[in-house]
C-alpha cells in the first residue's frame, strides 16, 4: 500500500523490515561463527510468510533454506548446506580405468546414474 512516497508492508515500513531482517541475519551469524550461513551469506528473501535463504541462482540449482523466522531459515540452509558437502564427498573421483571403460562403452558415470534414478546436480 502507497501512502505518500511511503510504503507498507503487513502494517510495518518494508525499510524497517529490511532491516530488522538483516540485524537478525548478523545475530544468528554472531552467534554461529564457523556455520555455511556465516561464511557463506546467502542471500534472504520473504515469500508469503516463509523466509528463504539462498545461496545459488535459483531454489532448483542452488542450496535454499525456508523457514518461518530468520533463524529457522539459516538453520535450515546450514543443514542443507552440509548434506550437499556430504554427498559431494561421498562421491568418489573417477579414475582414469573407469574413463577409458565410459568412453569405451558409450556411457558415462552421470548416464548409469540416471538410470538407477539417483540425481546429480551442480552446485
Amino acid at each position: 500500500m502507497r501512502n505518500g512516497t511511503t510504503i507498507f508492508w503487513g502494517g510495518q515500513h518494508v525499510a524497517d523490515q529490511t532491516l530488522a531482517v538483516m540485524q537478525e541475519m548478523e545475530c544468528y551469524c554472531a552467534a554461529h561463527p564457523g556455520s555455511p550461513a556465516a561464511v557463506r551469506r546467502p542471500r534472504l528473501s520473504i515469500r508469503g510468510r516463509t523466509f528463504v535463504a539462498l545461496l545459488g541462482p535459483t531454489i532448483e540449482e542452488g542450496i535454499a533454506g525456508f523457514g518461518d523466522s530468520v533463524q529457522a531459515a539459516l538453520r535450515a540452509f546450514d543443514t542443507q548446506y552440509s548434506r550437499s558437502l556430504a554427498r559431494t564427498a561421498a562421491v568418489a573421483p573417477v579414475r582414469k580405468s573407469e574413463q577409458k571403460w565410459s568412453a569405451f562403452s558409450g556411457t558415462s558415470r552421470s548416464a548409469v546414474s540416471v538410470e538407477r534414478g539417483e540425481k546429480w546436480k551442480r552446485f
